[in-house]
């Protein structure tokens, strides 16, 4: 994976400074980094999640640390672009040296926690 510019849908503006574009560079993600966004990501509430990797909040966090940004910009940023940014993360980590019966098994575990959520909003 190298430099990826993601447009906007709109622009943001966030702290005064105004997003078109993001340009992600996992490639360039070190341990530290991912190290610092799961300290970041689990100081507010002290949340565990049984698939790390799987979590998009998570995913967020490890996408602002491939922009340079605050992870916080993304909380203004349109949904479609949230998804797709928090899904090249998760990408990102799938294919970061999960086995496959791994990546099989959180698979299924996201499709079974997608159907939970479509069945309480069907509820």
């Amino acid at each position: 994976m190298s430099e990826i510019v993601y447009p906007l849908k709109q622009s943001v503006t966030f702290e005064g400074k105004t997003y078109d574009n993001f340009v992600f560079d996992f490639d360039r993600l070190t341990g530290r980094d991912v190290k610092e966004a799961k300290k970041l990501f689990d100081a507010p509430g002290g949340r565990i999640t049984p698939i790390l990797a799987m979590d998009t909040d998570f995913a967020a966090f490890i996408a602002a640390r491939a922009a340079r940004v605050r992870p916080e910009v993304f909380d203004y940023i349109p949904a479609t672009d949230f998804i797709a940014i928090t899904q090249m993360a998760i990408n990102f980590f799938l294919s970061s040296g999960f086995s496959k019966a791994e990546v099989k098994e959180m698979k299924l575990a996201k499709e079974r926690a997608d159907q939970k959520l479509i069945e309480s909003y069907e509820h």
